[in-house]
């Protein structure tokens, strides 16, 4: 026998085993759900839950971290009436599950996930493997936090294994609607069918206090990374499990552990044997300005959230006027309507032969070109590849399209488990895809300019041979060198004479042994092992890369 308690035209259904409800005027999941509670709304009548944080709890910046288990039931439902399980989080994500035999690769069904921004909604879906899944979200607080909230949808095995590596959508918001979350926040549960219910377990809310060391705009560096998952309990164990690191890295204060605010947190677990994929996680920008900002965070190391939040940091750091100077390049060329093919003419074109507008930024990038020579080059050239990779991607367009379409785009960032296998997305459409690893500039002191007026200031000869031997103790091995800026990569190469295998010299031992890379167009640094005589052999001694 179930108990029954009727709550705004819907019912909250328990079993006689837990506890009793004492359900008012407003439900609150995180009291009345502390045991697993079953909601069968109305349809076209959604059960709401507020969010907000306790008022005797106060919080500093950093992050909150949210999480529940659903399981929707569907009863006597014919096969030409199936019917959907909607949950609703604040107004910027909408999670749709429908609960039915698909396909042998639907087994379940399918999960669509919308994702509405100022700009319009974005469906993402993908199929159903198990009958229960877990919604994880984070929303980062205080004056210096990204504009933006990051949404997991994993699913779980019978003994609450996570299945598959997750995918991460990251919801760029306006900053009102972030800063009222703690206070206004809430989730609501729909249904399409009267048949369908909406089990709910493990409601919860945990916080997790930024670091107060530091530099404040590197706090939240790995934000749009791969990285992000070390904030995702218990998805940093998918973290390590790929990656074969370690989220604790230095001293970044994502390693620390949660304070629980509200609610019952249940641990969730790895399933093992996991395939190792590809993390994947979808930036989307509403602004429309995405091929702005992967070029700045390309050459300016600038995370990208950064870029897409509605207010500048109050402190611009070098590194982010180096962003803001390239966003800006970017903007002005594409206004310009030159085609990416002949970027040259940017200043080679006259001027008085120019319409007034197109002429006016033709000079403003002159102008900047002078303050910051060679800044216009690079941050062009790199935008030119993301417009080429974008083109690869989706054929058929025209220049105009193209551009419009990359700006429009999301960002699908990839963490990849080996940098020497294949790093594909599952689903690449509409999207320009950014491949991340670990950023050399990690590596630079902390009072070190990395980003000057005049450019990306690179590593010095010594800077380099430290790492070198630091990497060296590691377990690494060094066979290559690629810089992103070409003249002061060029420099550090020829200060280190190459080293052919067998020379039987101290700078073989030092330096293993291996040929430096002269050509600067590499994606990637190569690390190898101390395997063979004679011969390169570029299997890493550990599956991890370094961007330099």
């Amino acid at each position: 026998m179930k108990k029954m308690l009727l709550i705004a035209g819907a019912t909250v259904i328990s079993s006689m085993a837990h506890p009793t409800f004492a359900v008012e005027d407003e439900l609150n999941i995180f009291d009345e759900c502390r045991s697993p509670c079953s909601l069968t709304p109305e349809p076209g009548k959604p059960i709401q839950s507020k969010l907000s944080i306790p008022g005797d709890v106060v919080l500093d910046e950093g992050v909150l971290y949210y999480s529940m288990t659903i399981n929707d039931e569907q009863n006597d439902i014919k096969d030409e009436d199936k019917g959907e399980s909607i949950i609703t989080i604040g107004e910027f994500a909408t999670v749709r599950a429908t609960r039915h035999y698909v396909s042998q690769d639907a087994p379940f069904g399918v999960i669509n996930l919308d994702i509405t921004t100022e700009n319009g909604t974005k469906t993402y879906s993908f199929n159903r493997k198990e009958g229960e899944f877990a919604i994880n979200w984070l929303v980062p607080i205080g004056e210096d936090s990204p504009a933006s909230i990051k949404i997991s949808i994993d699913e779980l095995d019978q003994q609450r294994n996570i299945i598959e590596v997750p995918k991460l959508y990251s919801i760029d918001l306006d900053n009102q609607t972030l800063e009222q979350w703690e206070t206004q926040g809430n989730v609501s549960f729909a249904v399409t069918r009267p048949e369908q219910s909406i089990a709910i377990s493990w409601p919860s809310v945990s916080y997790k206090a930024a670091e107060k060391d530091g530099a404040r705009h590197k706090r939240w560096a790995h934000w749009h990374t791969g990285l992000a998952l070390c904030w995702l309990v218990p998805l940093d164990a998918i973290y390590n499990y790929i990656t074969q690191q370690n989220c604790t890295l230095g001293d970044n204060w994502f390693g620390g552990s949660y304070e629980t605010v509200a609610g019952t947190p249940k641990a969730i677990t790895v399933k093992q044997g996991m395939e190792q994929k590809p993390v994947e996680q979808r930036i989307h920008f509403s602004k429309k300005n995405a091929m702005e900002a992967l070029a700045a965070h390309r050459v300016c190391g600038v995370p990208l959230e950064t870029l897409a939040r509605g207010r500048k940091p109050r402190d611009l750091t070098d590194d982010l006027q180096c962003a803001y100077q390239a966003q800006n390049i970017v903007s002005l060329f594409l206004a310009t309507r030159i085609l990416f093919s002949h970027l040259d003419s940017v200043f080679t074109l006259n001027l008085d032969e120019q319409e007034p507008e197109v002429a006016e930024r033709l000079t403003d990038l002159r102008r900047i070109n002078e303050n910051n020579p060679g800044m216009v080059t690079q941050v062009l050239t790199i935008a030119r590849q993301i417009y080429n990779d974008y083109v690869t991607e989706h054929p058929g367009l025209t220049p105009e399209q193209t551009s419009a379409g990359a700006q429009a785009a999301d960002i699908l960032s990839l963490l990849c488990p080996d940098a020497d296998g294949s790093c594909v997305a599952s689903n690449s459409d509409q999207a320009n895809i950014n491949i991340e690893s670990r950023s050399g500039r990690s590596y630079l002191p902390e009072n070190r300019a990395v980003i000057t007026p005049q450019g990306v200031t690179n590593w010095t000869y010594q800077e380099l041979e430290a790492k070198h031997q630091t990497l060296t103790r590691e377990g690494y091995v060094f066979v290559g060198y690629h810089g992103t800026n070409h003249v002061a990569a060029q420099s550090i190469v020829n200060r280190i004479t190459p080293v052919p295998r067998g020379n039987n010299t101290e700078k073989e031992e030092e330096w293993g042994g291996y040929m430096l890379q002269l050509t600067l167009n590499l994606p990637i640094v190569m690390l190898g092992s101390k395997k063979g005589q004679g011969r390169m052999d570029f299997r890493p001694l550990k599956k991890r890369s370094l961007v330099g």
